[in-house]
């Protein structure tokens, strides 16, 4: 009997302890990470997402269209894209990227199809905002200066993206939803790169509800407003976006998002 209360008064000096120690963190089980995996837009537009864990490895879409990605670890190094031109001739593309010492993105280039053209980015990083440059050339040297982006960041999401040269100005709104893709690796990465190469649907954290376009500081586009409907996770389960409201040409498209 002596024994037997003994190892329970041991017990529960262990479970005190550890009640005690706010060190001891417990993992949630079967905790499922939201990926997203398909989308479908009323212009009947289809893309499918596959992953291996929450690498986003390639997306491909219903109109002959394949997006691959290759990592070197974590980081993605390349990103291949092929498809079919205007005359049905295939076509293909890809991106190779650098990191600096800290696996920040730091530079990429995208060799265009031609086989000619080549445009270089550099990123430099800032509190709050990265600057990005970007040099036309061909696929042996880059040179010509064309373009410096100030990309303002703001909880994750893009709010603000400044093009020196032309005086242009990006303006994002958001909501306070979950993004479609925020759970994939290096979401922050996708944000940088060239929205045709990714089919830019949601790389962010919250989902982008308008934005304005400014060209020397005056007004010259308003972008249609997107209403979305959320899933219990707050996910979008689809989005709707009236364009070109009030013309003759007004229509709208709806996307489904499947998870």
């Amino acid at each position: 009997m002596k024994k037997i209360m003994c190892i329970i008064a041991i017990g529960v000096a262990m479970l005190t302890s550890c009640s005690e120690d706010d060190s001891v963190i417990v993992p949630e089980v079967n905790q499922e990470v939201v990926l997203l995996k398909q989308t479908i837009n009323s212009n009947g537009l289809v893309l499918d997402y596959a992953y291996e864990g929450n690498k986003l490895m390639s997306i491909i879409n219903n109109q002959g269209t394949t997006t691959t990605l290759t990592y070197t670890g974590d980081l993605i190094t390349r990103i291949d894209k092929s498809y079919n031109d205007v005359n049905g001739s295939p076509q293909a593309l890809f991106i190779e990227m650098e990191y600096d010492s800290n696996d920040k993105l730091s530079s990429y280039i995208k060799y265009e199809a031609d086989g000619i053209i080549a445009r270089r980015y550099e990123l430099t990083y800032n509190a709050g905002y990265y600057t990005k440059k970007t040099y036309w050339g061909d696929y042996t040297t880059q040179a010509l200066l064309a373009a410096t982006d100030h990309v303002y960041i703001e909880n994750g999401n893009i709010t603000t993206i400044i093009i020196s040269e032309t005086e242009s100005r990006y303006e994002y709104l958001y909501d306070t939803k979950n993004a479609p893709l925020k759970n994939i690796l290096e979401v922050d990465v996708f944000s940088i790169l060239e929205n045709d190469v990714l089919f830019k649907s949601g790389y962010s954290v919250n989902n982008i509800s308008s934005h304005t376009y400014a060209e020397m500081v005056v007004i010259s586009y308003n972008s249609p407003v997107t209403n979305y409907s959320y899933n219990s996770n707050d996910y979008p389960e689809t989005s709707t976006t009236v364009h070109e409201q009030g013309t003759a040409n007004e229509w709208t498209e709806t996307i489904q998002y499947i998870y």
